[in-house]
């Protein structure tokens, strides 16, 4: 409360006519504090400072909780920005056709359409030691067949022809399987066709001649070129071999009905199909697929029936071997769930080199896409992720196996929510329970 007080003269100045006459002056209004005790003036000097430390301090708070805000607030933009690319970006399994495929500038590549590059590393050096495995596998096979074929000639001259063919269907079956695919199977399996070929005429039962003059075909047909020594068996079993050439029949178009339905079908040691067609009679039938058990076996193909056979499923199946020859192609099923398999379902880029270029192939959770080439390894890979660039269509994952960084992702949104909320709270309170000034103030005018 403010109080006004004006003081005039009680009484009229005997010695006013001594004095001049002037004009009076305008007394000026005197804005003071009201006089109080000392003590309690005291008093109030200390709650003043104490109540402007107190709201310096507040505003102090007020300041440091405003450039957090701020803060927040800048972290915010930052967030959405980057959270559509961060909830895309993916890391993809470098997977070469070969271990001797380029792949310089790759990581570079997907690094720059914001995805993250991982070499084969360990899954690497598993491939190549399955592969040394199978090679050290196929060089005992060979040197047991060089051991069975001695002993074979043995018994041919010891005239133990039952022997002698027991002994060569034992290994007819070993080296069939072992030399899937290798250039020595021709030559190979020629030879055992051949000394089967010699034994049954040699022995001559009843049917042997025709068993003979079969697997003499079958020798032809695993190598049109090649004919036996005559200087050193003679020139009866040179005509045998003629005779067996002369009766072959026609060829006919050859028709396949084999499960799965990917897998790789060889005849006499060649691709079933780049053979113009077969003719009735002994064949040399391999058939494998990534993940299957392979089969490899001599069958008599009738003259209209087709190629049938149902490969066995085998996990444990090793896939080393296909990838070191570059027989592995994505775009066959049972090749792309054996990689998938061992790549634990993470998506793949696969890099291959042509003769015109460079080939990259993205294997994803629903399936693969069409490939993208470039005259470098890193041209290609930016090639096969402009697609997810440009639709983001990379799947989301089951809902057990979420990437992290969605669960990153969403941490730091709640975390940044409940800073910009404790910020407003506080703005709110501090601005809200400011205390009022109430100062008294006392005009007196004399």
């Amino acid at each position: 409360m403010r109080h006004i007080h004006v003081r005039q003269p009680t009484a009229a100045d005997p010695l006013a006519d001594l004095v001049p006459t002037q004009p009076p002056r305008a007394h000026l209004a005197i804005i003071r504090h009201r006089a109080r005790p000392l003590a309690h003036r005291v008093g109030f000097t200390r709650r003043t400072a104490l109540a402007r430390l107190a709201r310096l301090a507040r505003l102090t708070r007020l300041a440091r909780l405003a450039r957090l805000a701020r803060l927040a607030c800048l972290f915010w933009t930052a967030l959405c920005a980057l959270a559509p690319a961060a909830a895309h970006a993916r890391e993809l399994l470098l997977w070469p056709r070969t271990p001797t495929t380029p792949v310089h500038g790759a990581s570079a590549a997907a690094t720059a359409e914001g995805h993250q590059l991982r070499e084969l590393g360990p899954l690497r050096d598993r491939l190549l030691a399955e592969a040394a495995a199978s090679s050290e596998a196929t060089a005992r096979t060979l040197g047991a067949v060089e051991s069975g074929l001695a002993t074979a000639r043995r018994a041919y001259l010891e005239q133990r022809y039952d022997d002698m063919i027991a002994g060569l269907e034992r290994l007819e079956t070993d080296a069939a399987l072992a030399l899937d695919g290798d250039p020595l199977c021709s030559a190979t399996l020629w030879d055992i066709e051949f000394q089967l070929g010699l034994a049954y005429g040699a022995r001559a039962r009843p049917g042997d001649a025709l068993r003979a003059r079969d697997r003499y075909t079958l020798a032809l047909a695993l190598d049109p070129q090649r004919r036996p020594d005559g200087a050193l068996y003679g020139p009866d079993v040179g005509f045998a071999f003629l005779q067996a050439s002369d009766s072959q029949r026609p060829l006919r178009p050859m028709r396949r009905a084999v499960l799965p339905v990917d897998a790789s079908v060889r005849v006499d040691c060649r691709p079933l199909a780049e053979l113009p067609g077969l003719r009735p009679g002994l064949h040399l039938l391999q058939i494998d697929a990534p993940g299957h058990a392979a089969d490899a076996r001599v069958l008599d193909l009738p003259a209209d029936a087709p190629i049938a056979a149902t490969l066995r499923p085998d996990p444990t199946d090793p896939i080393g071997p296909l990838w070191v020859a570059g027989r592995l192609d994505p775009a066959e099923p049972s090749a792309r769930a054996a990689l998938r398999k061992l790549a634990d379902d993470r998506p793949i880029l696969w890099l291959a080199a042509t003769a015109d270029g460079h080939l990259a192939r993205l294997i994803l959770e629903d399936g693969i896409r069409d490939p993208a080439r470039g005259d470098s390894p890193g041209q290609a890979v930016t090639a096969a992720l402009a697609s997810l660039r440009s639709s983001n269509n990379i799947p989301p994952r089951p809902r057990d196996e979420k990437p992290r960084n969605n669960r990153r992702t969403r941490l730091w949104v709640g975390l940044a929510a409940a800073a910009v909320t404790s910020v407003a709270l506080g703005l709110g309170l501090g601005l809200g329970l400011r205390p009022h000034d109430s100062g008294h103030l006392q005009l007196i005018v004399p």
